[in-house]
C-alpha cells in the first residue's frame, strides 16, 4: 500500500496486497476495507477480489475485458451496499478527469505500466494485450 498524497487518507492496494489484507482481517485486525476498488485486470479472482476488499457503502469499477465473475450476491454485495461500476471505454472528459488524478495525486505511473510502445509498433502491442496474460500498457509519442 502507498498512499498518493501524505496530507490525505488515499491509499492504494495493488493486487497481490489482497492477500496482506485478507490475513490482516483473519487474524482479527479490523479492516473495514477500502472506499473504492477498481479491477482493470478483467480477471475473475482479482473482480471478486476487490468486491470483497471494499467497505461497506463502498464503490467498484470494473473495466477490464474479458471473462467472467461469479459473487455470492447477499454477503458478497447486497448486505455491504456496495455499488459496482463498469465501462468498456472511457469519455474524453473522463480521460481528462483521470489524467488530472494522476497529476494531482502524483501516482507512480512508471511502476503501474509494464508495456511500452511507439505506434509502429501497435500490431504486436494488440495481439500481446489480446493475450490476456500482460499489465497495462501504453502507446507513447514523440
Amino acid at each position: 500500500m502507498y498512499s498518493y498524497d501524505k496530507t490525505e487518507s488515499d491509499t492504494s492496494v495493488s493486487g497481490w496486497q489482497i492477500q496482506a489484507l485478507k490475513a490482516a482481517h483473519l487474524s482479527g485486525l479490523n479492516i473495514d476495507g477500502v472506499d473504492a476498488a477498481l479491477d482493470c485486470s478483467g480477471q475473475p479472482d482479482a473482480r471478486l477480489a476487490a468486491a470483497r476488499a471494499t467497505r461497506t457503502w463502498g464503490r467498484v469499477g470494473f473495466v477490464g475485458e474479458g471473462n467472467q465473475v461469479t459473487f455470492d450476491v447477499s454477503p458478497d454485495l447486497l448486505r455491504r451496499q456496495l455499488t459496482l461500476h463498469a465501462s468498456w471505454t472511457f469519455s474524453t472528459l473522463i480521460q481528462e478527469e483521470c489524467a488530472r488524478f494522476i497529476v494531482k495525486r502524483r501516482v507512480p505511473l512508471k511502476r503501474l505500466l509494464t508495456h511500452r510502445f511507439r505506434l509502429p509498433q501497435a500490431d504486436e502491442a494488440y495481439r500481446l494485450f489480446d493475450t490476456q496474460t500482460t499489465g497495462k500498457g501504453v502507446f507513447v509519442f514523440d
